[in-house]
């Protein structure tokens, strides 16, 4: 009977091990530079103009996270937008939730706007637009903390988060945006633990019985 207790117990203890390091391998964030610590690498602009541009605000960071720095956009570009973006490393991703959050503070002008997107990218092909779809535009120069969820389709390599600061068609439209602390993480699907697990304790028990 003691061997018994002591090889449910051990078995337990290693379930319970492989889901602590399991969890702790999936929550790593995909994104890289997601603070603005180190400047915009990887991190691209596009859509600049002669009043639309992108930088690094230094002495300025959003809640989530310690830091210094952060991505500031501003767009008087009359009816433009103004991106920043980041994809994660390829084959990064697999078909299934993905999580993402963010800090984000802005102030709107005349119809000035910003929108964010998650789009999944497959290894030849179009990219898929995941959403969200909408955006709330505070316009209060607040801090905000903005999480949510996707799901990932089949044939996915990789993902690309989109960040939009866009001037209307007013003439004194625009958007002055400042984002900071992007995540983007994917959890195994609860069948991919419990199989992983359930092969722990079985070669647990296996090895045990070969000693008794």
């Amino acid at each position: 009977m003691n061997r018994i207790n002591k090889l449910v117990g051990t078995s337990v203890a290693c379930v319970a091990a492989f889901l602590f390091i399991a969890g702790r391998v999936s929550a790593t964030n995909l994104i890289v530079n997601p603070g603005f610590e180190s400047g915009l690498t990887p991190w691209t602009y596009s859509g600049a103009g002669a009043n639309a541009n992108g930088t690094v605000a230094f002495g300025l960071n959003g809640p989530s996270a310690l830091g210094s720095s952060c991505a500031a956009m501003s767009n008087f570009d009359t009816s433009t937008t103004l991106s920043l973006q980041q994809s994660t490393s390829p084959g990064s991703v697999v078909p299934g939730t993905v999580s993402y959050s963010f800090d984000v503070r802005n102030s709107s002008f005349s119809g000035g706007s910003f929108a964010y997107e998650i789009y999944s990218v497959p290894a030849s092909g179009p990219a898929t637009d995941l959403g969200p779809g909408t955006s709330p535009s505070y316009n209060d120069s607040i801090w905000h903390t903005l999480s949510g969820s996707v799901t990932v389709p089949a044939n996915v390599d990789h993902l690309t988060i989109e960040f939009d600061c866009i001037a209307g068609a007013s003439p004194s439209s625009g958007e002055d945006l400042f984002i900071d602390n992007v995540s983007i993480t994917q959890v195994p699907e609860p069948t991919t633990v419990t199989l992983a697990s359930l092969g722990v304790v079985g070669t647990v028990a296996f090895g045990r019985k070969r000693k008794l």
